[in-house]
């Protein structure tokens, strides 16, 4: 049993031993009279054979020159044999490093180191892992007899491959099977004993120093490697690193360039979308244009969520936001399958962005426009020309009816329109005005008063009218129809043309007059009565309206007995009749009583 550790590797260029310089020397010229010469012989590589029988031709002193000659032969042999070596090392040198690929450079090596040192086996290890799961796996073979040996891990700790990767030196063992200088494992025994192999050589495939992996020569018999041999395997492990180190590099230069070139090719797609993105913006087109040419490059319908939707925005939807504001999302009507549509829609999105925040600026500035002019129009003498370019201007189409309408309370709905006000007709004209909020709505008041009653609204509709004869008419009407609603206290209301009745009657210059006749007409007896009698039955009329017509509520609210309000209920029915109690003259009543109040209410404050 033998094994062997080279600690220093012969240099395979290194010129064999000089032949003895006590031969003779002249023995190289004999000859047999008629035949060749020694040299003649040694130069075309004559046989053994030849030699001797050469030799045996000289007589008594051939057998000391065919001694000589045989050595001179067999150094002869050893020179052509290490120069054909390294001829062939030469030439795998150059074919291993013009491989690019790991796949088709690892058979080569193997194939190679089997056939120059002439052994039964060869294959070659790489380590995988780290730290302590680092392992040598077997990755190819040649000459192998079972095809389980590609693909065992190898302990770095055990075996003649755990110690050449330690010491990054060659090892062999003329008998590994039985050689008790390794640390044995199952595994790798288990693979030596299938293969039948009993002599081994590593050698380290080195990379800047360090070993990446080993190559292995394999004899399935008892077998010593000499110098030479460990010096070829050695080398050919050496080119065998150095060509796998270049191959691991140019494949990650070849992977470097392919994620360049995929990277230069979508920012050139990406300067192209935006380019053709542009052109859109250029034209004069608007969101609905930029989502359409998004739509067609990614292959599917793409709309703009806005932003507070509810139930939020899909998975696939992308965020359309400017200067750190949320304006929506870019939601394509199917999933996107290619990463080329997705990068299309997030780079549209800053496109669509800008272009919204450029909308909404213009509809903004025309908004203040039309507001200026809208306010003008309300403000103008009821007796000056309206100009219908002016109205044109304001929003208007002056040749719809439209109704004016005050919202208290809604100044802010010209900046952040609410759900009624969204609801409203198209054309519906808006703006803020003190605290309440002023509609010119192309629609009658009907309709109107639809909209606004389920919002909880107070809310005064004036008559319609066309604009450009009535326009300031309407606002008048609507402004001193709202004030008193609210001198009546009215907190949640929507008064039309069909709700006004008695309204009316404070309304316009000959309002006050025509509320003073219906006083009379109504209720100037009781008012006499009262005056003569100093008797307050208004004020009991007023309070027992106020409480729902209840004779106990009423006294509480005046603070008398209640056979004190029966009295003086009895003494108005006596003086305009018992019906003025039933629903429809009770509220007639009513009203009267508390527009005469708000009419004085407001005559004081005038």
């Amino acid at each position: 049993m033998q094994r062997r550790e080279t600690e220093s590797v012969e240099d395979p260029s290194t010129p064999p031993v000089s032949p003895d310089p006590h031969r003779d020397e002249g023995a190289a010229d004999e000859a047999v009279p008629g035949g060749e010469g020694w040299l003649s012989l040694l130069l075309r590589d004559a046989s053994v054979a030849e030699l001797m029988a050469h030799g045996r031709g000289l007589g008594p002193q051939g057998a000391a020159q065919t001694v000589q000659a045989l050595e001179v032969s067999a150094r002869l042999q050893q020179r052509a044999r290490r120069a054909g070596e390294l001829g062939a090392l030469s030439d795998i040198a150059g074919r291993l490093s013009s491989m690019r690929s790991p796949q088709d450079l690892l058979p080569q090596v193997v194939a190679h180191a089997r056939q120059l040192l002439r052994v039964d086996l060869a294959y070659l290890a790489l380590l995988h892992g780290e730290g302590d799961r680092e392992v040598l796996r077997i990755e190819v073979s040649d000459g192998n007899i079972t095809p389980e040996l590609v693909g065992v891990e190898l302990s770095l700790g055990h075996g003649v491959a755990g110690w050449v990767i330690r010491h990054a030196r060659p090892r062999w063992s003329a008998d590994y099977q039985h050689d008790a200088g390794f640390t044995h494992s199952e595994t790798a025994d288990a693979a030596a004993r299938a293969e039948n192999m009993h002599s081994v050589l590593g050698a380290p495939l080195l990379v800047r120093g360090r070993a990446v992996g080993a190559l292995f020569a394999g004899v399935r018999s008892h077998r010593d490697f000499p110098e030479d041999e460990v010096t070829l395997l050695c080398a050919l492990a050496l080119h065998a690193g150095i060509a796998l180190d270049n191959a691991d590099r140019m494949a990650r230069l070849a992977e470097a360039r392919d994620e360049l070139d995929q990277r230069s090719e979508r920012l050139a797609r990406s300067l192209s979308w935006d380019e053709q993105l542009r052109e859109v913006v250029l034209r004069g087109g608007g969101v609905d244009e930029l989502l359409t040419e998004v739509g067609t490059a990614v292959g599917t319908a793409v709309e703009l969520l806005p932003a507070g939707s509810p139930g939020g925005p899909p998975a696939d939807a992308h965020a359309v936001e400017a200067a750190g504001r949320l304006l929506g999302w870019l939601v394509p009507a199917t999933p996107l399958s290619e990463e080329s549509a997705r990068v299309a829609l997030e780079r549209a999105a800053p496109t669509v962005a800008l272009t919204l925040m450029a909308q909404q600026a213009t509809a903004q500035a025309a908004g203040r426009a039309r507001t200026l002019h809208l306010l003008e129009l309300l403000t103008t003498r009821e007796d000056e020309e309206v100009d219908p370019a002016e109205l044109r201007l304001a929003g208007l189409d002056p040749r719809r009816r439209h109704v004016v309408v005050i919202v208290d309370g809604q100044g802010a709905a010209a900046e952040d329109p609410p759900e009624w006000l969204r609801r409203l007709p198209r054309g519906t004209a808006v703006l803020g005005h003190r605290q309440d909020a002023v509609l010119v709505v192309p629609a009658g008041p009907e309709a109107v008063a639809d909209v606004l009653r389920p919002a909880d609204l107070l809310a005064s509709v004036s008559a319609p009218v066309v604009p450009v004869d009535g326009l300031r008419a309407a606002y008048t009407e609507a402004v001193e129809t709202m004030k008193a609603l609210r001198s009546l206290g009215e907190t949640r209301a929507v008064v039309g043309p069909q709700d006004v009745g008695l309204h009316r009657l404070l309304l316009g210059d000959a309002g006050r007059g025509r509320l003073r006749e219906a006083f009379e007409r109504q209720l100037g007896e009781v008012r006499a009565h009262e005056a003569r009698r100093g008797v307050p039955l208004l004020g009991t009329m007023a309070a027992f309206l106020d409480c729902g017509g209840s004779p106990g509520a009423t006294a509480s609210a005046l603070g008398v007995h209640v056979n004190t309000v029966y009295q003086r209920l009895a003494v108005v029915d006596g003086l305009i009749g018992a019906d003025w109690r039933r629903p429809g003259r009770a509220l007639e009543l009513h009203v009267l009583l508390r527009l005469t109040e708000a009419r004085a209410a407001l005559e004081e404050g005038a």
